[in-house]
């Protein structure tokens, strides 16, 4: 159902952008803003309920230490990555990005293989090599707004280096694709839906304003995939999930309403702050990034496996 309402919705806004309605760029930074603490925050901001199932069995009431130490550890290497060698961190984090997408949108169940890896890169990565291709400028402007030239870098070496690996990958993405149809046609299967939303994403990728098309991909598909992922996988109801996540609804919404007041204000965002700012988002997205891709490759222990571990542990 919902990638059929999905589809729907590209499907609808292609069609207005078509008939040459334009959206107003103020509009796509507020629906952004909002989408992101409704649903995109909440979905990333429940890992320690993922860490404490993963870690708890095998370390026990130790696995608050192991999983912070660890996810603060990662944050404060990607800030690092950002001062020292801010291009390579940036192509880093698009990869990935790319492939945390690709990964958690797998529909065909292949694990471990090298090609699953690089797939997954390639079709999850459609949000940042369309546009690298299509819409390079827009691309150089957001990213030269969010990484200041300050940081030894420009938007424009990203989005260069980007170009080349949009080159690289596009191909993987359409041999994936091929291989998928393929299959489907060998097995006398019906059409998988993935075939359909990934053509409608690359005509939204594409014709589409990067902060619009990345907001509907990431809030309208991604991370309500996430939210009813970690809805099946820690047994929550609706309404624990919901209560759950309220806090981070309601802090994000804060934050969103102090930044509004602060622009309103006529007060500029520095070079600086804003480096912060993004600084700061990337180094909290990279671990969770890592963590639902590594725990994503795990095979999932028994109850006998999981005493077997702790045991060797202690």
């Amino acid at each position: 159902m919902h990638n059929l309402i999905f589809c729907t919705v590209c499907t609808s806004v292609l069609t207005l952008v078509g008939l040459g309605l334009t959206v107003d760029p103020v509009v796509c930074v507020v629906a952004l803003s909002i989408a992101v603490c409704l649903v995109g925050v909440p979905h990333g901001g429940l890992d320690s309920l993922t860490g404490k199932q993963w870690l708890a069995p095998l370390v026990g009431s130790h696995w608050s230490w192991v999983f912070f130490s660890g996810y603060l550890a990662i944050a404060a290497f990607v800030v690092i990555g950002w001062i020292a060698a801010p291009l390579w961190t940036a192509i880093l984090f698009f990869l990935v990005s790319a492939w945390h997408f690709g990964w958690e949108d797998d529909e065909s169940g292949s694990r471990m293989r090298v090609w699953s890896h690089l797939a997954a890169v390639a079709s999850g990565g459609l949000v940042i090599w369309i546009p690298a291709l299509c819409r390079p400028l827009e691309m150089r402007r957001i990213l030269e707004w969010i990484v200041p030239n300050s940081m030894s870098t420009s938007g424009g070496e990203i989005v260069a280096v980007t170009i080349v690996l949009s080159w690289i990958f596009l191909p993987i993405a359409i041999v994936d694709f091929g291989f998928t149809v393929a299959n489907m046609v060998s097995r006398k299967l019906p059409p998988e839906p993935k075939l359909a939303r990934n053509l409608l994403l690359v005509l939204l990728f594409a014709s589409t304003p990067i902060l619009f098309s990345f907001g509907l991909y990431f809030c309208g598909w991604h991370s309500i995939r996430g939210l009813a992922h970690l809805q099946k996988e820690h047994r929550m109801s609706r309404r624990e999930l919901f209560y759950a996540v309220l806090p981070l609804s309601l802090g994000a919404i804060g934050m969103a309403g102090a930044a509004t007041w602060f622009w309103s204000s006529g007060r500029e965002l520095s070079a600086e702050l804003s480096r912060s700012l993004f600084i700061g988002l990337s180094a909290i997205a990279v671990p969770h990034l890592l963590l639902h891709g590594v725990v994503g490759t795990l095979p999932r222990l028994e109850a006998e496996d999981m005493d077997l571990a702790r045991g060797l542990i202690r």
